[in-house]
């Protein structure tokens, strides 16, 4: 395609902007996933199942994004490009699929262990730890393989962006829209009914006039704890919305406003990035336990690199 000087330029501010916001992605999940590894509390229970949530990111910030992004803008810029395209994009848009499932059961998971602590036991169990962990790879890597075998639509090479789905007309077309629904919407829906659910029902709590005054001020401090949980939560997936449903949104129900637009597409990729990047900022920020384990962490390595680079005294041979 023929691009103007002004097109070409915005071109490259969105592939400088992309790369620039995938690395910071990468290396803020690498430091989470850093952080919970260092310390044993944090990789206990239901903390295995936010280990699993950091690497499913961290394979599609640290792996799909880049190639997307270098073989869009190849493409854009009229260069060759060598990648087979249904199978980069099955694992692409499985792995996505993935992530809001592993997110949406994440999401369960913290209801029950605040609303229902009793019945928590049954879910940090290995078998129920095994379950969550599964469960989402195998939603997300069947809802896509009828896609990848041409129910509904195909994954192929497309000017001017490179690798895309486009859709099928005909009867094939009602998988297309059961396909983007199993895989985005309902997750999405779940985990906002849960978390507003959640939210709402730890702010609404409130002592009875037979509690003591002792024990009722336990339990709202236990309350307190429990609401900036559920603010964390609640926060993550206000900006989970926002970064990551406005693709699915144009995408399955005005896939015009892309044709009139190139550039429209290009950022609102980018916005994934960014969503990444932004809900790892907003865990380490809202999240205290993280926080200061990543002060540890950050500690400890400063102590290990200034033990490296200086040596004692008594040990320096004469």
């Amino acid at each position: 395609m023929q691009l103007t000087a002004d097109l070409r330029a915005a071109i490259d501010l969105w592939f400088v902007f992309s790369i620039t916001i995938g690395v910071s992605a990468c290396v803020l999940l690498l430091l989470l996933l850093a952080t919970s590894l260092y310390h044993e509390k944090l990789r206990k229970g239901s903390k295995i199942l936010v280990i699993h949530l950091l690497l499913v990111q961290l394979l599609i910030c640290g792996f799909n994004f880049p190639i997307l992004t270098v073989t869009s803008y190849q493409t854009l810029r009229n260069q060759t490009v060598s990648i087979n395209c249904p199978v980069f994009l099955y694992l692409d848009i499985g792995s996505t699929h993935v992530e809001n499932w592993a997110s949406t059961l994440l999401a369960v998971n913290r209801y029950v262990a605040i609303i229902h602590p009793h019945q928590y036991k049954y879910f940090v169990s290995k078998t129920g730890l095994a379950i969550t962990i599964i469960l989402p790879w195998v939603i997300g890597l069947s809802d896509t393989l009828p896609i990848f075998l041409g129910i509904g639509g195909r994954l192929v090479f497309l000017l001017p962006y490179g690798c895309d789905f486009t859709p099928l007309g005909g009867t094939t077309m009602e998988y297309t829209t059961a396909w983007v629904t199993i895989g985005a919407y309902i997750p999405i829906t779940v985990m906002g009914v849960t978390y507003i659910t959640l939210f709402v029902r730890l702010a609404a709590g409130r002592c009875s006039g037979r509690v003591a005054v002792m024990e009722c001020q336990v339990s709202m401090a236990k309350r307190a704890r429990k609401i900036a949980i559920a603010r964390i939560l609640l926060s993550s997936f206000v900006w989970y919305c926002l970064c990551f449903l406005p693709d699915v949104v144009i995408n399955t129900g005005l896939p015009y406003l892309y044709e009139r637009s190139l550039m429209m597409h290009l950022w609102l990729v980018s916005i994934l990035h960014i969503g990444f990047a932004g809900s790892t900022v907003i865990f380490i920020a809202l999240g205290a336990e993280y926080r200061n384990g990543m002060r540890c962490l950050l500690r400890a390595a400063r102590d290990a690199v200034y033990r490296r680079g200086h040596v004692s005294p008594a040990i320096i041979p004469p």
